[in-house]
């Protein structure tokens, strides 16, 4: 899948959960087209990342404990060649050897 396909997933995610509207976790799984497991690793994906989510039995919704501000961004732009080695250290990156990318994965398809 495509990376912005998991950016739209955790923006909303990250939405209902800012309006304390997820519902239970079959009822918020089911409101963004995915599997009850599928919307725990996202979960814990973010709260891998720092994001202080619990759940809140009484209102029945996800809640963070805090506010927070989280960013989802992913930006290409072009470098000079210093900027290129001074990155990659005069290597060509394969964004499928890049550990982020790894662990970005690799949570989200277990």
């Amino acid at each position: 899948m495509k990376l912005e396909y998991y950016l739209q997933k955790l923006e909303a995610i990250d939405q209902k959960i800012r309006l304390k509207a997820t519902g239970g976790p079959e009822e918020f799984a089911e409101s963004l087209e995915m599997s009850k497991a599928s919307l725990y690793r996202y979960i814990d994906f973010l709260k891998d990342y720092g994001a202080p989510i619990y759940y809140d039995v009484s209102n029945k919704s996800f809640c963070y404990e805090h506010d927070i501000n989280i960013e989802f961004s992913f930006k290409v732009e072009p470098l000079d060649q210093y900027e290129a080695q001074k990155v990659s250290g005069g290597k060509a990156l394969n964004w499928q050897s890049n550990k982020f990318s790894q662990i970005f994965y690799s949570s989200l398809k277990k």
